[in-house]
């Protein structure tokens, strides 16, 4: 009898870990997917509304806190949830594009800063554009076919893919992508 209650009690608390992980990943999961979602439509609000001087200013400091966002999560998200996921430095790249950077290898040039004449020209949109695609793609592969929000049963190993496959890109590609066609 004290066997099956000891075993009991350990099946319980397993039960509960197992439980408490999965509501762990599925909460990070959900903060990834809304921090793209977020980064998508600040993107699209700067491509839409085109804002000039320190309106422009603004949004590009509200698009790079977006996207620092998204690095945390997923760092975070390495630490605390699943050591399986991959590292990416795709939102730290996306935001340098947004503040000017120098390329080097072979696409040297220097990128200046996001909208430095204080408004957006048509460089300034077509970077947008790209980093808009690549989180567009993996926001939608993260999607549920059935609900269009993210996929609450989507696995570590899947979501690797998702950022191998579409965030982790380096500047240089980011760059080609955007000024020299895909």
């Amino acid at each position: 009898m004290v066997i099956i209650i000891t075993l009991s009690i350990f099946t319980y608390h397993f039960y509960q870990d197992v439980q408490a992980e999965e509501n762990e990943w599925k909460t990070f999961v959900n903060h990834f997917y809304f921090s793209l979602e977020r980064s998508i439509r600040k993107i699209d609000y700067l491509i839409e509304k085109n804002p000039e001087g320190a309106e422009l200013e603004q949004d590009i400091r509200l698009l790079n806190e977006e996207l620092l966002k998204a690095d945390g999560i997923i760092d975070n998200g390495r630490y605390y949830v699943s050591w399986s996921l991959g590292p990416t430095d795709f939102f730290e790249y996306a935001s340098m594009f947004l503040h000017g950077l120098k390329l080097t290898g072979e696409t040297k040039g220097e990128v200046p800063p996001l909208a430095e004449d204080d408004q957006l020209d048509e460089q300034d949109v077509k970077l947008l554009v790209t980093i808009k695609e690549y989180l567009a793609k993996a926001k939608n592969d993260m999607s549920s076919k059935e609900t269009g929000q993210e996929d609450p049963e989507i696995t570590p190993e899947e979501l690797n893919g998702i950022i191998v496959d579409h965030l982790s890109r380096f500047p240089e590609e980011i760059y080609q992508d955007a000024y020299q066609g895909k």
